[in-house]
């Protein structure tokens, strides 16, 4: 299942220059009131179609809480990306960078939801060398790649 989940998002990061900008006019009536409905407090507001689904890009709040999000045709969720600060991480991904990874710093934090499948991308920063590496909750990496 989660080679199954990795392979979708790998496929959102591949195809993403495929995006084209749409107004909110184009977008389904069941997607827009989905995402009001789940959403209320959403502001700066930007609609695409992404490889097939529509994205939305939003913030909440001031401070580090960009969104996007992927509906399919019939409205349904299919993939959740937010921006979340290091202490929102879990305590086994931050034992396991503060052990492995002493020379980097977190250069950004997203929590991705697929389905019911949770991972956590950090992007580790040293003076030589980036990394994207991806976390399941428990502190597994389940990818790492050089930037």
């Amino acid at each position: 299942m989660k080679k199954y989940f990795l392979t979708i998002g790998l496929c959102f990061i591949s195809f993403s220059f495929f995006a084209q900008d749409i107004s909110p006019k184009e977008v389904p009536s069941v997607i827009r009131h989905n995402f009001q409905s789940s959403f209320p407090k959403a502001s700066d507001i930007e609609w695409e179609i992404e490889n097939g689904f529509y994205k939305v890009e939003f913030e909440i709040g001031l401070w580090n809480n960009d969104h996007s999000i992927w509906y399919d045709n019939e409205g349904n969720l299919i993939r959740h990306k937010k921006d979340i600060s290091k202490s929102d991480l879990p305590d086994a991904i931050r034992s396991l960078i503060k052990e492995n990874y002493r020379w980097y710093w977190l250069k950004d934090v997203e929590q991705i939801t697929e389905g019911d499948e949770l991972t956590y991308k950090v992007e580790l920063k040293s003076l030589t060398d980036e990394w994207d590496v991806i976390f399941d909750p428990a502190g597994t990496v389940i990818s790492k790649i050089r930037d």
